[in-house]
């Protein structure tokens, strides 16, 4: 098996929700991919111990958020309005996510590559400091999004990889001050200085003992499309001018982004790039840690002793490249972490069987995807919908093979049906002339089927969705278990299979909900679901119909 590193996430708030939810550009796992890495996103900062037993290597991302200076023991005051600059472009969840995280993967001697702000991470969890912001601490003018030159230390292990002068581009207005104990600077950048004069920066660091290296370019975005699309879409925005014929260029490549379905680009498409010599050098790295073990698969188990959950993702633009990025909203995590599982996000839509022999169960979560461009809205959920479901469609073939069991919510739960061949209504509204979007309704649920025998006869259940499974083009070997009233389909199972998918969100009926179902103890399902995982772990039958 290859060796599995995990990918950490950026963090958002949905501006029109407020919901917060994990975020990661394609390009990561893509390029991980492409070195011979299996990527996964670990979704659950409290669980960092165990992620240094499980996986080969970690790699941490960059982001769009600055590490919070009192990490490394300064403050930065703007000299206008006497508030501390950085309260507004610091992410605390996240810097409590990495820094437990990287420093579990250090003291386990495991492989950890830093890109942009996971350079910075390194630094400082090994004690190091930063320039809070390049201007106005450290009063350089370094290039934002822009190619600039770098000179390296032939004599270390990533200068011989690098050479001894190369371009880069990164995004960030952050950089290493003072090195942690035990890191190496081995490369650097000369910039101008406010004062007229000149100031190096460290571009990149190796430990001197450990597999630990960082470096503070985008190296990712090699031989992906990534730095395309951000240009590209920064143009849509209007963020810049280009000349006519690049312009051009520009749409007829955004048509191929955009075009509708069928035939629209999935992640199968994606570039793999075997030629980026940082990946490669980690993925010998962690590959080496990958050796270590007689049987990987039953390792990775054994090192998370809770059952394994697979999420899979809904796809989204990442805000801050204007690239093609994966998303999940916390509340599916944090149910499944609450009810005593391990969830983890796969990245690679090529390697759905190994996740499959890892995973004990699959979860398709709700939702599909969203734009930056306000204009490109549409064609951009249809390409945020193939991207989503193709990924849940090759993760559901594999599961099921191995009669793993799959719980679906909401979008998730119809995605069950379609998957078997079925269909879906347009709008629940327009068939039944009810809607069940946002309001507490009662379900009647079939005897013996799951929803029943953990809910009852009658439960209440909450919905976000007015579309619902079509009853007269049902999929094939789908068993209809619960529906309201007015006959709108809420729960499925698969014949033979622990396969369940259901119309509303048991992740959010935890007592936390704004809209909150009386009497529906969406704990209690998932519970019951994470039981028949176990079942199966261990070598016995699910319940099954």
């Amino acid at each position: 098996m290859k060796p599995v590193v995990f990918v950490t996430p950026d963090e958002v708030l949905d501006k029109e929700t407020g919901r917060p939810y994990y975020l990661q550009k394609r390009s990561y796992s893509m390029a991980l991919a492409g070195a011979g890495m299996l990527p996964v996103m670990p979704t659950e900062a409290r669980l960092y111990e165990k992620h240094a037993k499980m996986a080969d290597g970690l790699l941490l991302t960059d982001g769009s958020w600055d590490i919070n200076p009192a990490r490394y023991g300064e403050i930065v005051t703007d000299r206008f309005s006497g508030l501390s600059w950085y309260q507004y472009n610091i992410n605390y969840t996240r810097d409590s996510f990495e820094i437990p995280l990287c420093k579990a993967f250090i003291d386990a001697g495991k492989p950890v590559f830093g890109i942009g702000r996971g350079m910075h991470i390194i630094n400082v969890v090994l004690g190091g400091t930063l320039y809070a912001d390049l201007a106005e601490d450290g009063g350089m003018i370094h290039p934002v999004g822009a190619s600039y030159k770098i000179e390296t230390d032939e004599k270390s292990k990533l200068g011989s990889i690098i050479g001894p002068k190369a371009k880069v581009k990164s995004y960030n207005h952050q950089g290493i001050k003072t090195l942690g104990e035990g890191l190496e600077a081995v490369a650097w950048s000369e910039n101008l200085c406010s004062d007229g004069g000149k100031k190096q920066l460290v571009e990149a660091i190796c430990h001197k003992k450990l597999p630990v290296f960082g470096v503070q370019w985008n190296a990712e975005t090699w031989g992906t499309d990534d730095e395309y699309l951000y240009e590209f879409n920064r143009q849509m925005r209007g963020d810049i001018k280009v000349a006519p014929e690049r312009m051009k260029e520009y749409l007829e490549y955004g048509k191929t982004r955009m075009e509708p379905l069928p035939g629209v680009p999935t992640d199968k498409d994606a570039p793999r790039p075997k030629d980026n010599a940082l990946f490669n050098y980690f993925g010998k790295l962690c590959k080496k840690e990958a050796k270590k073990k007689d049987d990987a698969v039953k390792a990775f188990k054994d090192a998370a002793e809770e059952p394994i959950m697979f999420i899979a993702w809904g796809a989204c633009l990442d805000h801050h490249f204007s690239t093609q990025a994966m998303m999940l909203t916390k509340a599916y995590e944090w149910a499944f972490y609450a009810n005593k599982s391990i969830p983890l996000v796969p990245l690679d839509i090529k390697e759905a069987k190994t996740y499959a022999q890892l995973g004990d169960g699959l979860v398709f979560p709700g939702g599909m995807g969203y734009s930056p461009l306000p204009h490109k809205n549409e064609n951009y959920t249809i390409e945020s919908h193939a991207r989503k479901e193709s990924m849940e469609d090759e993760l559901y073939k594999e599961f099921k093979a191995l009669r793993k069991p799959v719980f679906g919510i909401c979008d998730g739960g119809q995605k069950v049906n379609c998957v078997q061949g079925g269909s879906l209504q347009l709008s629940v509204y327009k068939n039944y002339k009810t809607s069940h979007t946002l309001t507490a309704h009662p379900i009647k649920t079939e005897p013996g089927s799951f929803i029943n025998r953990v809910w009852g006869d009658e439960p209440v259940t909450n919905s976000y969705h007015n579309f619902s499974a079509d009853e007269s083009r049902i999929g094939e070997d789908i068993i209809i278990t619960a529906r309201t009233a007015d006959g709108v389909v809420e729960a499925v199972e698969v014949k033979g299979y622990p396969v369940y998918g259901f119309q509303f969100h048991p992740e959010r009926m935890r007592g936390d909900n704004v809209f909150p179902a009386e009497g529906a103890d969406g704990d209690k399902l998932i519970r019951a679901f994470i039981e028949e995982c176990i079942k199966v772990r261990e070598g016995k039958e699910p319940s099954v119909l």
